[in-house]
């Protein structure tokens, strides 16, 4: 079974300073995309546990894709956040996690990718679900803006939880999720040269 797990996601396990920085780019539109890796797809399965993505989320073909209805991004470091719609379901054995309201936070030094964490309709908190790697510059072409290869790992609070809420050991921190890739469209910048 050929799976999807969280969006999202993106950035950078550092942030790179510069005495000029780019503009502040503010963005929608698009989609962020994951694809997961062979070795989380693997655990899923073992553990018979059973994804759905919720719409305006969908899963196909092991991709998840989340569209980007805003956000806020750095042209030059990207640093900011990138929001999104549409939801993930893990389901197994009764037990079913929600994941929602994604946020995509490259703001600290350890850039994550958060979402509110329900189980079986309650909710828990908001959760920093994965840890992101950037491994490109952002290109900005025709005021599309793309963030491709960003590594995705599970942090450490999350494997924690989802080992408790499944009864497990298998979950860890640094597991490998997968690729992500976002796509979006520049709105507006926020220059300090604007009035």
């Amino acid at each position: 079974m050929r799976i999807m797990f969280v969006a999202a996601t993106l950035l950078a396990t550092s942030v790179v300073s510069t005495a000029t920085a780019a503009p502040t780019a503010r963005v929608g539109g698009g989609y962020t995309y994951v694809e997961l890796s062979e070795t989380f797809v693997g655990a899923l399965e073992a553990l018979e546990v059973k994804p759905k993505a919720i719409e305006p989320g969908r899963l196909k073909r092991g991709v998840l894709r989340f569209p980007i209805p805003g956000g806020a991004l750095d042209l030059d470091t990207a640093r900011g956040d990138v929001f999104h719609l549409g939801s993930l379901y893990l389901m197994a054995d009764g037990t079913k996690v929600g994941l929602l309201n994604f946020i995509i936070d490259t703001t600290p030094m350890d850039p994550v990718l958060t979402g509110l964490v329900t189980v079986n309709g309650d909710l828990v908190d908001r959760v920093p679900l994965f840890n992101l790697g950037l491994t490109e510059a952002p290109e900005l072409r025709k005021r599309r803006l793309q963030v491709q290869n960003v590594n995705v790992t599970l942090t450490g609070e999350a494997a924690e939880a989802l080992n408790n809420i499944f009864g497990v050991d298998v979950f860890v921190e640094g597991l490998d999720i997968g690729v992500a890739t976002i796509k979006t469209k520049v709105v507006d910048y926020d220059d300090d040269d604007d009035d």
